[in-house]
């Protein structure tokens, strides 16, 4: 098995662009997404007593699927464009209707060039979210365990706009507990 794999990974190596079906399309979103955020279509706005980025775009923009390692996700804007513009490890996006929040992975691991604040666990805003949207739709956060943990309303929209949910995020990360710590040694 590991022989076969080491021979189509150099095969794809060897020729990156015979393989380009295989990454074209989230290499454009990638690019798309860059763009915008060069031109300020797309903005970032830093809280770095959060470690809070909030991303904004364009209410208009479809979601096209991306991966964050083995995983497949329908984002507005590609992360990685994202992560090239800030190191806050906490990402909230607002697309309209569509709120989301975000741990980037630096957060699970032990990382030597600084240590970013503690996972606080979700699950109690996303049930407050859930109550107190317009037409009870349902929240979700994956875990703090996850290795990038989301916090999103069903179905991806949401009925109380983005300066709700931004308080409601923001006294969550200010005022929560820690519940995943990579340098924790207590355990």
């Amino acid at each position: 098995m590991y022989g076969r794999l080491l021979e189509q990974v150099g095969d794809l190596v060897d020729d990156v662009e015979a393989h380009r079906a295989l990454w074209q399309d989230e290499d454009a979103l990638y690019a798309a997404s860059a763009g915008a955020l060069d031109r300020g279509e797309a903005t970032v706005e830093e809280n770095t007593t959060l470690d809070l980025a909030v991303v904004r775009v364009p209410a208009g923009w479809p979601e096209r699927p991306a991966h964050r390692f083995t995983q497949h996700r329908d984002v507005a804007i590609h992360p990685m464009a994202v992560h090239d513009r800030t190191t806050c490890n906490r990402i909230a996006t607002i697309c309209g209707d569509r709120l989301a929040f975000g741990y980037r992975y630096e957060s699970w691991v032990q990382i030597v060039t600084r240590c970013p604040p503690p996972r606080i666990d979700l699950g109690p805003l996303a049930a407050a979210l859930s109550e107190r949207e317009p037409d009870r739709r349902a929240w979700s956060f994956d875990g703090v365990e996850q290795i990038t943990p989301q916090l999103r309303p069903e179905g991806g929209t949401s009925g109380l706009g983005a300066d709700g949910f931004l308080a409601l995020l923001s006294d969550a990360l200010a005022s929560g507990a820690a519940a995943w710590d990579p340098y924790d040694t207590a355990a």
